[in-house]
């Protein structure tokens, strides 16, 4: 980004649901979804218990962030 003279990305709307979905199947996969309180889940934050991270797998993470790099950051707004 900086290279490009970039300073900000977001995600656009569909793109951050269709994340969104993804962090929410893995994390009901998870030994982490049966817990009653977890920070995993934020628990310890809101009322709405959900995962907040990624729980593929830190390979299946990077492939992922590698192919939206590929891509040319599709689903998301450089400024």
């Amino acid at each position: 980004m900086m290279s490009n003279e970039l300073t900000c990305i977001n995600a656009q709307e569909e793109a951050e649901k269709e994340w969104r979905r993804q962090v929410l199947l893995l994390g009901s996969m998870s030994l982490v979804s049966k817990a009653k309180t977890s920070w995993y889940l934020g628990s310890n934050i809101r009322k709405v218990v959900e995962p907040y991270m990624f729980m593929g797998g830190v390979q299946n993470y990077e492939k992922a962030i590698l192919q939206v790099a590929n891509e040319g950051y599709v689903g998301f707004d450089l400024s």
